[in-house]
């Protein structure tokens, strides 16, 4: 579709020689937040990974921006405006709050941009402005989580892939993060690729659904017609 920002087609990707993802295909639109659900196991970080340009494709094409970047890595990538959160915590320990956002915004060449991007980024996460003097290390793992999503929307991205966000935190806390990745979808156009494993918070705010099965994707749907499944789980 000519308004994707994302499409996946036939994706193969893996470690190695060993194969992971089958023949994936699936697609973004500006501002849309579609959410990839399933075991663990089943790829869905894999495909992420593969998608940023962590890991070589395998197989299959990977247009980003109506550009092929099937062999492009992550520096590429995030240059034309991915940005990727991993599961894992991912701060500079070392260095405080304030640095951590500012090495986000590295490639962001005006000084009044990088302030309006902070300036965003501490109207979402007061929390970070209060303790923007503190060592990342010493934050909690869902503080440093939400350091770590700062850190993504530092670099003024136009897609976020985005894993596993309410690992480890509090109910109150994923529910934050998630409301707040929504109003980014809907008031800056972000497009966001999300794995999750709490499904009940991902389809809150998705729009749609992919649902991977043992490295494939066995159902497309609306978020709106997933929330009315009452077995989705059986089809993991």
């Amino acid at each position: 579709m000519s308004d994707d920002v994302l499409v996946v087609k036939d994706l193969q990707a893996g470690y190695g020689k060993k194969h992971v993802v089958f023949d994936v295909d699936l697609h973004l639109r500006p501002g849309e937040i579609v959410t990839i659900i399933g075991h663990n196991g089943a790829g869905k970080t894999t495909a992420l990974k593969t998608i940023f340009g962590m890991l070589p494709a395998l197989g299959g094409t990977i247009t980003y921006s109506g550009e092929d970047v099937t062999s492009s890595n992550c520096r590429h990538n995030a240059l034309l405006g991915m940005s990727y959160i991993p599961a894992e915590r991912f701060v500079f320990s070392d260095l405080n709050v304030l640095d951590n956002l500012r090495l986000g915004a590295t490639h962001v060449p005006s000084a009044e941009e990088r302030d309006r991007l902070k300036k965003r980024v501490y109207e979402m996460f007061p929390l970070l402005f209060e303790r923007s003097a503190q060592l990342a290390g010493t934050m909690s793992g869902g503080q440093q989580r939400m350091l770590s999503l700062g850190i993504a929307l530092m670099s003024n991205p136009t897609m976020l892939l985005l894993d596993e966000p309410s690992l480890g935190l509090a109910p109150a806390l994923v529910a934050e993060i998630f409301d707040n990745v929504r109003r980014l979808a809907d008031e800056e156009g972000l497009s966001v690729l999300l794995v999750e494993q709490n499904v009940g918070q991902a389809l809150r705010i998705a729009d749609r659904a992919y649902v991977l099965r043992s490295g494939r994707l066995i159902l497309e749907e609306t978020a709106e017609v997933m929330r009315r499944r009452k077995d989705y789980w059986d089809l993991f």
